[in-house]
């Protein structure tokens, strides 16, 4: 037997068996989740990483928080996905407890960001005199590489234990690994008494973290019971911490209660979405309800949105602005260039304005003539200047007038020559 343990080099995941009927549908939902998931922690962290003024306790928290996100989630949807597309579904030993430890890490790391929340939230509303002080920027940081690194490590401690272990089995029914579930093909239970102790003392750490929520809640209720202006600040920052803080509590006491207990009643289908939904509505739900909850971020996405449509709008009109820019100018004959019969004898001009273009603006030239001078602001051309191949035209200045005559035949001449009117 100890012969066939060693063997063991891949564990075989047996939780998708059920799913061979459906899976092309179930991994078009599932990459949708993903990107889904991806693009909105993804705008929350850029948006607070470029903008100064939300380089805040709060908003460094919620780009942690999102950022976790990402780093959790990475280590489920594309092992999955491509399970989805596996005929065998297969998972190496060593990959089996590197995605326990993220998986971990990530729940564990959750809990701490939302602890670090709830206390920054009884600062900045029970003692907003030692706000600043107590949560500057250098410390929430710290704080924060704290929340990642500590159950990064406790759960590294997990997984060493059950890594020492001689496993009889190397089948798992799960859809992902899970380090209790590695532990229960233990060949000799009583090997697994360490992997137990410590895997307790870490429920009630973070059991602990719970603890210290609800202590700093009390504390804000009662502050915001008597105070208008502080019930303002609790439905604004403090209701979408709360949500996100029941919907991850509730995901993680659903999980755990099926992986310790492993009702056998339930169905399987909804047993394997149980275990998965810590992976899917915590990273999906919390970058919205603080997008669409807290007032600076949803006006920087708001800014964001109408700038794109407004330069969009701009180029635009850009694009149609020379149909009414200046005054229009007839067409002149390609080979001549000689008068426009289209200008009334009387006025001489070459150029006639509509009504729904500006005067005094620049026309473009034609084809094969061209014209460079601007037309004054009010015009008052006077003449026709032509000879054959010649085509001019003369305006009025406040101090004289302009004759400037260009040649259709050779290289183009300009001649100009002022004269006082």
């Amino acid at each position: 037997m100890m012969n066939n343990v060693s063997m063991i080099l891949v564990f075989f995941l047996s939780g998708l068996d059920e799913t061979r009927n459906y899976r092309s549908p179930l991994f078009f939902l599932t990459l949708m989740c993903y990107i889904v998931i991806v693009l909105a922690n993804v705008c929350v962290v850029l948006i607070i990483i470029l903008n100064n003024d939300l380089h805040e306790p709060m908003y460094i928290l919620l780009c942690a928080f999102c950022l976790n996100s990402l780093y959790g989630t990475a280590g489920f949807y594309p092992k999955f996905l491509w399970d989805l597309l596996s005929p065998v579904h297969v998972i190496s030993y060593s990959g089996c407890f590197l995605q326990a430890q993220v998986l971990y890490s990530f729940a564990c790391s959750d809990l701490s960001i939302l602890t670090l929340m709830a206390y920054d939230r009884y600062l900045a509303i029970c003692q907003p005199l030692k706000y600043h002080s107590l949560m500057s920027k250098q410390r929430v940081i710290t704080l924060v590489c704290f929340a990642w690194l500590t159950p990064f490590c406790i759960i590294a401690v997990n997984i060493i234990l059950a890594s020492r272990l001689k496993l009889c089995s190397p089948y798992l029914n799960r859809l992902i690994c899970l380090t209790w579930s590695i532990v229960m093909l233990a060949c000799f239970p009583a090997e697994t008494t360490a992997n137990s102790i410590v895997a307790n003392l870490t429920i009630i750490i973070y059991s602990l973290h719970a603890v210290v929520i609800g202590w700093s809640y009390l504390f804000l209720i009662k502050t915001c019971a008597g105070s208008i202006e502080n019930r303002k600040k609790f439905m604004q920052t403090c209701v979408p911490h709360l949500i996100s803080l029941f919907t991850f509590s509730a995901t993680l006491l659903f999980d755990g209660i099926y992986i310790r207990l492993d009702s056998k009643n339930l169905p399987q289908t909804l047993k394997y979405f149980v275990s998965i939904e810590f992976l899917i509505i915590p990273p999906i739900m919390n970058p919205l309800i603080y997008g669409f909850k807290l007032t600076k971020i949803r006006n920087k996405i708001v800014t964001l949105a109408t700038s794109d449509t407004g330069s969009a709008s701009e180029g635009l009109a850009d694009t149609s602005g020379p149909v009414c820019e200046g005054a229009t100018q007839a067409a002149v004959p390609a080979t001549e260039g000689a008068t426009q019969a289209s200008v009334p004898a009387t006025e001489g001009t070459l150029f006639t304005q509509t009504p729904a273009c500006q005067r005094g603006t620049q026309v473009d030239s034609p084809p094969v003539c061209e014209i460079g001078t601007q037309v004054g602001s009010p015009p008052a051309l006077l003449g026709l200047v032509g000879t054959l191949g010649v085509v001019g035209f003369v305006e009025t200045t406040s101090v004289g007038f302009l004759i400037e005559t260009t040649s259709t035949q050779g290289p183009m001449e300009t001649l100009s020559s002022p004269a006082l009117f």
